[in-house]
């Protein structure tokens, strides 16, 4: 009897040990799954970011090369650049790409690999030079400041309050950008998810819209939006998209004039 409970005993320590080894090893291959998820949004974008910080145009004319802009280096690499997005005092300084349709690059990065990460996207119903009325970006919410996730930073009235300007660089021209407002909406609002819906909205409206669901409002940002308004002028705004925890289908929404 003794020799049976001493068998079941160390059957028992072994099943035991057994159990604790798995689980040790699945932690760390979560940890290193989750390490590679977060290398595949960094890896790309410092590739890229070291394009945007290469020589200028007057250093490479004087060393007799053909002047290349940052864009047009990138479009070598993957023609769906459109352009690229930085906020100061965020991790968001990231190119931006635009897929056949809005699942493109949901998870694939800028160079067409597959990555839960994704990238950067514009709305495939928007006109790749950012001339329409609003265009709409995506990125995914992730942690450690990475892809938009700190579009959700904009929802708190100082960090709003404080950082007000942003720059879109894109194949023509730069933008200058000023933020209006920050507003947390439903995936399925047909207006602020939707860039054709948006363009049939009047002027008049435009201001409403802007304020609706707005968690904070940039006065100055909405005085220069009615001003061109009040001018006759056709606003253009860039909208930052990025998933919310407020609810199921909520999403953080910076809206940002293009000076």
């Amino acid at each position: 009897m003794r020799r049976i409970l001493n068998f079941a005993n160390a059957l028992v320590s072994l099943c035991a040990g057994l159990c604790i080894a798995v689980s040790l090893l699945y932690a760390g291959f979560a940890l290193w799954d989750n390490g590679q998820i977060y290398a595949q949004a960094e890896g790309p974008t410092q590739e890229m970011r070291s394009l945007m910080s290469s020589r200028t145009p007057e250093e490479q004319n004087a060393q007799g090369e053909e002047a290349q802009s940052p864009l047009a280096e990138m479009q070598k690499i993957n023609p769906d650049v459109t352009g690229w997005i930085t906020v100061p005092n965020t991790g968001i300084d990231y190119p931006v790409v635009q897929g056949e349709h809005n699942l493109t690059y949901i998870n694939t990065d800028v160079y067409g690999n597959f990555a839960l990460a994704g990238s950067i996207y514009l709305d495939s119903r928007n006109h790749r030079d950012y001339s329409d009325n609003y265009s709409l970006l995506y990125g995914h919410n992730m942690s450690r400041h990475r892809m938009f996730s700190d579009v959700n930073l904009f929802k708190q009235a100082d960090f709003f309050a404080r950082n007000t300007e942003a720059v879109l660089y894109t194949e023509n021209e730069n933008f200058l950008l000023q933020s209006i407002s920050c507003i947390l909406t439903p995936a399925s609002d047909s207006q602020i998810m939707n860039p054709e819906n948006w363009n049939t909205l009047s002027l008049d409206q435009y201001v409403e819209k802007v304020c609706n669901n707005a968690v904070n409002v940039n006065e100055a940002g909405l005085e220069a939006l009615k001003a061109l308004i009040a001018a006759g002028l056709q606003p253009r705004i860039l909208a930052l998209s990025t998933c919310s925890e407020e609810y199921t289908d909520a999403r953080t929404i910076l809206l940002m004039l293009m000076n």
